[in-house]
């Protein structure tokens, strides 16, 4: 169980959907870290590298100050929180549990730009404490970013509580395979939702929503061209739909039931894949191979997606939404002039859950500071798979309640709500 704890063109093409310099656009230099004297003594001619130490102080948001008061934290501190630094751009983390009062620290930080995030899990004592209303409250997280200099920084990091929700992504792939003589291979890829409320939620009508263009700061289209975007705190703008079939009560889920979205409904084992023949639904494309037996998700724009096969997560970079029924004619439209690509917004009201990710390698350029408002998802998941691989990325399992059903973390922090495992379509672990 998952349980929380303390061909060539084609591939060469998928790149280029992400990153110019993947396929001879915008020129970067491959990452660097100049070599460290201040610890080793000097010598490679890497110049200085100052070390530094980071003090972080986790503390309530003061929004959600009267839901967790009867908890009797200290001034808000958050002790027992799962406090987490990264340096943009890198794979390695650090990790450091917060104490009685709050506090975590870091030392022998190089120095630079660092994503900090913290998550808390609350015990079923904790939850109990809470006013019944607020009982279904199962963890609170927070992220910033920030500069980290020698030879101390100190910050602080407000923490929200995170709630159940009701339809959210459980499972997600996002890489693609390269079968011999084949190439790039991502339409093996599927997407799980969950029911992580106690009811059923009829999937009719429901979009699943994605953007990817506003991920990296390129000298051609720069992170200030989408801005606009990513600090709108009232809407989410994306550049494909996808809606689900269905007139209003023919797809149910029921409460604890997973739900498969297939890229293309098939068995993918003959490239290294998965069986997917019998997945719920499948995305389909003008060009796409299609199971007729598996209701189809399809395309309501703006945009039809890369290749016409339907729609799959990119490798590098993307934003995934899953979103209330509604008429995409009816939304604000917006152009980037330097990219000719038009977004649509969703209103903040109708989206259910947001899932992030980004990778960086030696060639890409650097990240922007945010893909979407922090409302959306605080800090995307990064770097938690290697290219080629069979896992997948699936949500925390936070709590299992009398009756069986698994509740599943959700704090809108996609870095912290979903770990790699082996794949499980269709099943919670």
């Amino acid at each position: 169980m998952r349980r929380l704890t303390h061909g060539a063109a084609l591939t060469c093409a998928l790149a280029l959907t992400l990153t110019a310099a993947a396929c001879g656009g915008d020129s970067v230099p491959p990452l660097e870290t100049p070599n460290d004297t201040t610890k080793n003594g000097g010598g490679g001619g890497g110049g200085t590298v100052q070390r530094a130490t980071l003090t972080v102080q986790v503390r309530v948001a003061q929004a959600d100050a009267s839901v967790l008061a009867p908890l009797g934290w200290p001034g808000g501190a958050v002790p027992g929180a799962v406090v987490v630094v990264q340096r943009l751009g890198s794979t390695q983390a650090d990790t450091v549990q917060s104490d009685a009062a709050g506090t975590a620290r870091f030392e022998d930080l190089l120095e630079g730009s660092y994503q900090v995030s913290s998550l808390r899990a609350l015990t079923a004592t904790e939850r109990e404490r809470l006013a019944p209303e607020d009982q279904e409250v199962s963890a609170l997280a927070g992220s910033r970013t920030l500069q980290v200099q020698a030879p101390s920084t100190a910050t602080s990091v407000d923490m929200d509580v995170g709630r159940p929700g009701s339809l959210v992504f459980s499972e997600i792939t996002y890489l693609y395979l390269e079968p011999p003589g084949v190439g790039g291979y991502p339409f093996w890829q599927f997407i799980e939702l969950y029911n992580n409320s106690d009811t059923t939620i009829y999937l009719d009508g429901k979009l699943i929503g994605s953007a990817r263009d506003d991920t990296y700061d390129r000298a051609n289209f720069p992170c200030s061209d989408y801005e606009q975007f990513t600090s709108d705190a009232e809407g989410l703008w994306l550049q494909f739909l996808y809606r689900f079939p269905g007139t209003g009560t023919q797809y149910p889920l029921a409460p604890g039931r997973a739900v498969v979205i297939a890229t293309d409904a098939i068995d993918h084992s003959e490239y290294g894949g998965l069986d997917l023949s019998r997945a719920a639904f499948e995305f389909i494309g003008a060009a796409d191979v299609d199971n007729p037996v598996v209701p189809n998700l399809v395309s309501v724009g703006p945009r039809e997606y890369f290749l016409d096969r339907g729609f799959f997560i990119n490798a590098l970079s993307d934003k995934v939404a899953l979103i209330e029924p509604l008429d995409p004619a009816s939304l604000p439209r917006h152009t980037i002039p330097s990219t000719g690509v038009e977004y649509l917004r969703v209103p903040a009201d109708k989206v259910l859950d947001v899932f992030t990710h980004r990778q960086r390698t030696s060639t890409s350029p650097p990240f922007c500071p945010r893909m979407v408002h922090e409302r959306f998802d605080r800090q995307p998941s990064t770097g938690q798979l290697a290219e080629g691989t069979t896992r997948t990325l699936q949500r925390f399992v936070l709590q299992v309640l009398p009756n069986g059903r698994k509740v599943l973390q959700r704090t809108r922090t996609s870095a912290r709500d979903f770990t790699a495992g082996d794949p499980t379509p269709g099943t919670i672990p």
